[in-house]
């Protein structure tokens, strides 16, 4: 069994006990707390627990941070199991303080083993994995909480609720066990140090974070008004303690069986399909529908129908979904703010859910059902404008990983600015109104015609013996004449030395200082096949050196050249144009792609490629490279060139960060048509995918970059460039 095989059977083992344990601990928690109060106490407790909690959770963030989920997680779960027996042998002499105390344990203490548990799977796995084996996971998590519950209503049913507490006990203590046997990559892969920053400091510093918790929030509100006024209609109809530990017992069964049900069969294809942003909002849509039809057909029924949808959704496609944004964050920014998140926020919801309810009773006369309702879809509103703020997050958390990840741009060549992607400038390019050193001073005759340098032949007309110079074949009158500036009538016979490979550097910088006024006539030369292919190659660059929206279309329509070499530096080009600020058309660029990624050709090797744009040594598929700078055109240049050279390191996590990235800011059209290219062995689906289609193969950046680079070639740096310049056009 591979080690991703073995930590994802014991994780899953491990999900399954913990569920369990929780679904038969909440049924218990249920049956004891509304068997010895009223329910008018229960917003009190309510609140109560979410402090507790609150000031728990950052306790237990400061201890992850410093010791990490792996150490401190199957030592939570074996003093959860020694809680469990102490209040087992206290039910029978006080059962309102055990009553009291399985509540604040489920709620604090359950609530945290989740939190630190899903912390220790995210560090289990890389990027591009975890999106293969959570949602696996989750669903054996699903299956524990269905066989949890059904296990809670016969031993309640035949032994009494008593002894469902070391059957609490026993499981945790299974859980920890398993967990204890798990290595994450942590272990074995030394993190840089990082500033040992609050989880408050962590969660106020960066909005995708405080997004999240915001979003926690609300429905954790909703989901407690829910909860609230299903417990109130289930006092009034059970009043025994058994009767109630059965009721709710069924129920999360009931909801345990649909979780799983959802889980196996929904959330992957969720996830695949529609992605993360749209999978995480089926709960808060699903909850405002469900809450409608509450409130339009009152009743226990429809109410367990609500809450049995909120808590279904919560735990598959919510689930699913929300750990997964949590990927791209940075480990010691994870650690410091997951608990704080998952515990303090969700609890803090159930405070304020509490504190409503609360008021509610106190101020609002007759039914409060209706008051609740409809905050509670005012939650519901409000979340599902969060989750389009974190679908834009999620993008930028992975764009911050990949820049912070170690793959450094401080030696990049190809940036020009700040959003410059991967360009080789123009060697011995002359820009206009500079000065030759060598060249001789000329004298401009009517009509921008220059006069013939010293030393050539001389002729009636001084253009057409600049002409002959230029058609010698003699270098010495040859640099002469290009060392002028140029008139109109020299231009035609300059490009046609482009194609000399002795004189196409002379060439190339006389022409850049005139190129503006001809464009048409450059365009024209590009586009023709009858001209050679270094010549037009040339061109493309000269082109690049004239900043214009006709350059632009000149070298748009050459992405269409049937020679690759030609098409492969008309993409430098425009490359260069868009960092100088010239609008490209990006409808041309994405079917430029499609074309270039579905050609059947072999892929572009060879000993005399031109320089990496991205910085990658050693032999490469210029093909890809070819494609990644026509990327570059509509998507972020800096995470791009990241995310190339990230693919080339060798290191699967890294492989991951970057697929994870390209799934999900690549129109879905060019996604499709790319990933051939990256994964030969993960051809496109049939169906259309939108922004995560390929999102499940993706995830694995932060912890091993630094590590990983320190083993991969140097990008060649700037100096290196401009030893190069002068040659690149011969």
């Amino acid at each position: 069994m591979t080690t991703e095989g073995r930590t994802s059977a014991l994780a899953g083992a491990a999900a399954a006990l913990m569920i369990g344990a929780q679904v038969a601990g909440k049924a218990t928690r249920e049956a004891l707390f509304l068997s010895s109060f009223p329910i008018s106490a229960l917003p009190i407790m309510l609140v109560a627990a979410a402090l507790i909690s609150i000031a728990t959770a950052l306790a237990a963030t400061r201890a992850l941070s410093r010791s990490g989920p792996a150490r401190l997680t199957p030592v939570l779960f074996v003093l959860s199991a020694g809680l469990s027996i102490v209040e087992w042998r206290l039910l029978t002499n006080s059962p309102r303080v055990v009553s009291v105390m399985v509540y604040l344990h489920v709620a604090v203490i359950g609530s945290i083993l989740v939190s630190w548990f899903w912390a220790l799977i995210s560090e289990c796995f890389d990027p591009r994995a975890a999106k293969r084996v959570i949602g696996r996971i989750a669903a054996f998590g699903t299956l524990g909480g269905l066989v949890g519950g059904v296990i809670a209503e016969r031993v309640a049913a035949t032994a009494g609720l008593q002894a469902i507490l070391p059957m609490l006990a026993a499981s945790h203590v299974a859980a920890g066990g398993l967990l204890a046997l798990i290595r994450t990559r942590e272990a074995s892969t030394k993190q840089p140090t990082q500033s040992n920053r609050s989880a408050v400091d962590a969660i106020r510093r960066v909005p995708y974070l405080r997004d999240l918790g915001t979003l926690l929030l609300l429905l954790t509100v909703a989901g407690t008004l829910a909860d609230f006024l299903l417990k109130a209609n289930a006092t009034e109809l059970f009043h025994d303690r058994e009767q109630l530990m059965r009721f709710f017992a069924g129920f999360y069964t009931a909801t345990g069986l649909l979780t799983f049900v959802v889980q196996a069969l929904a959330s992957k294809f969720a996830l695949e399909r529609y992605g993360l942003s749209k999978t995480i909002a089926t709960l808060p849509g699903a909850s405002i529908a469900a809450a409608a039809a509450a409130l339009a057909l009152p009743g226990l029924a429809t109410l367990a129908v609500w809450r049995g949808c909120e808590s279904v959704l919560r735990h598959s496609l919510f689930r699913s979904a929300y750990e997964i944004f949590y990927t791209p964050i940075p480990v010691h920014e994870k650690r410091a703010a997951k608990p704080l998140i998952d515990v303090g926020f969700d609890r803090a919801g159930d405070a304020v859910g509490g504190g409503l309810i609360r008021l509610t009773l106190l101020f609002i006369p007759g039914d409060p059902r209706i008051v609740l309702t409809a905050a509670a879809i005012a939650c519901g509103f409000g979340a599902l404008w969060l989750v389009r703020r974190l679908a834009r997050g999620y993008v930028a958390a992975l764009e911050r990983s990949l820049k912070q990840s170690g793959l450094e741009l401080s030696d990049r060549p190809w940036l020009d600015r700040t959003t410059r992607l991967t360009y080789l400038s123009m060697p011995g390019i002359r820009r206009p109104g500079a000065d030759t050193q060598d060249g001789p001073t000329s004298r401009t005759l009517p009509g921008g015609a220059s006069t013939p340098p010293p030393g050539l032949s001389e002729s009636s007309d001084p253009v057409v013996a600049t002409i002959a110079a230029l058609r010698s074949g003699e270098h010495t009158r040859m640099r002469a004449v290009l060392d002028q500036p140029l008139s109109d009538e020299l231009v035609p016979h300059v490009v046609d030395l482009l194609g000399d490979d002795a004189m196409a550097r002379h060439a190339a910088r006389a022409l850049s200082s005139v190129a503006e006024p001809h464009v048409g006539l450059l365009g024209d030369r590009l586009l023709n096949e009858s001209v050679s292919i270094s010549a037009r190659k040339r061109i493309a660059k000269v082109l690049a050196a004239c900043p214009s929206a006709r350059s632009a279309d000149a070298l748009i329509q050459a992405l269409a050249c049937d020679t690759f070499d030609v098409r492969e530096q008309a993409a430098r080009a425009l490359a260069k144009l868009k960092a100088s600020g010239v609008s490209v058309d990006g409808a041309a660029i994405e079917t430029a792609i499609v074309r270039d990624a579905a050609t059947s050709a072999a892929k572009q090797t060879g000993a005399h490629d031109p320089e990496s744009l991205f910085g990658v040594k050693g032999p490469r598929d210029r093909r890809l490279e070819h494609v990644f700078s026509l990327l570059a055109l509509i998507v972020p240049n800096e995470p791009l060139v990241i995310a190339y050279r990230a693919l080339h390191t060798g290191d699967g996590g890294l492989r991951g960060t970057a697929l994870e990235y390209l799934d999900t800011v690549l129109p879905s059209a060019v996604r499709d048509a790319v990933w051939p290219l990256i994964e030969p062995d993960h051809a496109p689906r049939n169906k259309p995918r939108p922004e995560a289609v390929v999102a499940r193969e993706l995830l694995r950046v932060a912890d091993r970059i630094r590590t990983a680079l320190d083993k991969s070639p140097p990008a060649e740096g700037p100096a290196a460039n401009r030893n190069r310049v002068d040659d690149a056009c011969e």
